[in-house]
């Protein structure tokens, strides 16, 4: 059976693992460098057995850690789950209402609000790694897809049958390619500046800190990925949005900071749906943006890959 998977971020690299390693032919379809969705905006995953399973079957080192969500308010760090306990009911709602219109730059409905995260075990690896293993053990086709049909699809340089496909396009680019009906889907656009602190900083200890105030009204979560934060706002990033960037950044870091990089208009936060998507009974859509579920993790990624084999009468 022929499978193809259009689209090589880190949930079709996992895919096409898992089924290529139980016998099916699998080719990956991404123009781009692959997995780097994930260099761009790294993601928390769960602990599961099966993704250390996964992470142990291509040699990749792991191990486990309690995921910290801090919130920043009055000056200090607090625990994200103690804001009612620090602010009072009344200032913790406003704080939510703010922190969401902050991020998504909409006002939320009444029974829209985020509920709280939770600090859980996670799993702590080698991003770089994990995507250098997949791509040895896969066969990539450097080739931008053109046009997707129920049984074929379209690239710059040729017509390719498949049995099977996975899609890991943000929908709004599946709309684009595919020959049935995919709906209109919208998502705030946020970017990310990858700052290196000069000095030791209050986010040290948490792995995350959403930020619902500061001076200029901008950086929205505060986020560690190794020695450094990503740094995350939303909307578009000019002139304006530098200077109260630069703004914010000497609140959050009073030692001093470096900016080592960004990353520009990645999807962000997900507008609602008008319509469910109906995709053909041999196509599955995989990964939060092609799924439209702003929860959905790698862990849960790899959960779907087995049902979707189960699906498909694939128990090979």
């Amino acid at each position: 059976m022929k499978v193809a998977i259009v689209g090589g971020t880190a949930a079709g690299l996992i895919a096409g693992y898992e089924l290529q390693a139980r016998g099916f032919t699998v080719e990956i379809f991404e123009s781009k460098e692959v997995g780097f969705d994930v260099f761009e905006s790294p993601q928390v995953v769960k602990q599961t057995d099966r993704f250390e399973d996964f992470l142990k079957s291509i040699d990749v080192p792991y191990s486990l850690f309690r995921y910290h969500v801090g919130i920043l308010v009055r000056g200090n760090v607090r625990p994200y789950l103690e804001l009612t306990k620090i602010l009072g009911k009344t200032a913790a709602e406003k704080a939510r209402f703010d922190l969401y219109c902050k991020t998504r730059l909409v006002e939320p409905e009444a029974d829209r609000l985020e509920p709280m995260p939770s600090t859980r075990t996670c799993l702590r690896f080698d991003w770089h790694g994990l995507i250098r293993s997949l791509k040895l053990l896969m066969t990539v086709r450097k080739e931008h897809v053109q046009e997707i049909g129920e049984d074929y699809l379209v690239t710059h340089f040729a017509r390719h049958k498949f049995d099977r496909a996975i899609i890991t396009l943000p929908l709004w680019k599946t709309q684009q390619v595919a020959t049935w009906n995919v709906p209109d889907a919208l998502s705030v656009v946020v970017n990310s500046a990858i700052v290196r602190p000069r000095r030791l900083d209050q986010f040290a200890s948490w792995d995350s800190v959403w930020t619902p105030y500061t001076p200029e009204g901008l950086v929205h979560r505060v986020h560690q990925v190794e020695d450094t934060y990503h740094v995350h706002f939303s909307g578009v990033w000019d002139e304006e949005a530098n200077t109260r960037l630069t703004g914010d950044l000497n609140f959050l870091f009073p030692g001093g900071w470096v900016v080592a990089g960004s990353y520009r208009d990645l999807p962000g936060f997900m507008f609602d749906l008008g319509e469910e998507p109906s995709w053909p009974q041999n196509i599955r859509p995989l990964g939060c943006f092609s799924e439209w579920n702003p929860k959905l993790t790698l862990d849960e990624t790899l959960e779907k890959v087995l049902r979707f084999r189960r699906a498909w009468g694939m128990y090979a």
